[in-house]
């Protein structure tokens, strides 16, 4: 399987939607090839996908991505919540034997999130502490 065409965090910035949220969300629209195609895994309620706009090109850099326009955690059914077992299991064998993180932002502050819908980060553990510190903080 080869890998999908990822883009810079610098496209990402000039493609951002001039609506910023709801109505252009990028994690809505699964209907061209080329978002098909970024696609890991696919359960009823989630989907795993790369990042199209890696952090530090990493292209093993994916996301955990409710199919539902969800803004916290916390509006998640139990239904939703409980494929997150499996979605993990899956994420576990994709980096396999590899260390890697996870994280989200919670927070809509527009600064502190480059989308409203939420989503898991899911990192290898190749990257060092000072690019964590840079990932993490405010978009400025």
């Amino acid at each position: 399987m080869s890998l999908p065409k990822f883009w810079t965090r610098e496209d990402y910035q000039k493609n951002l939607p001039k609506e910023k949220w709801k109505y252009d969300c990028p994690f809505c629209k699964y209907d061209s090839l080329e978002e098909k195609d970024m696609i890991l895994w696919e359960w009823n309620h989630l989907v795993v996908r790369y990042n199209k706009f890696p952090f530090l090109w990493i292209n093993r850099h994916i996301l955990l991505i409710p199919k539902k326009h969800l803004i916290y955690t916390w509006e998640m059914t139990k239904d939703e919540l409980l494929e997150i077992k499996d979605a993990e299991l899956f994420i576990k064998n994709f980096y396999w034997d590899e260390h890697y993180f996870s994280f989200i932002r919670q927070t809509v502050w527009w600064k502190s999130r480059s989308l409203e819908h939420f989503h898991y980060h899911y990192l290898p553990w190749e990257i060092h502490n000072k690019y964590i510190f840079e990932m993490l903080k405010d978009n400025d």
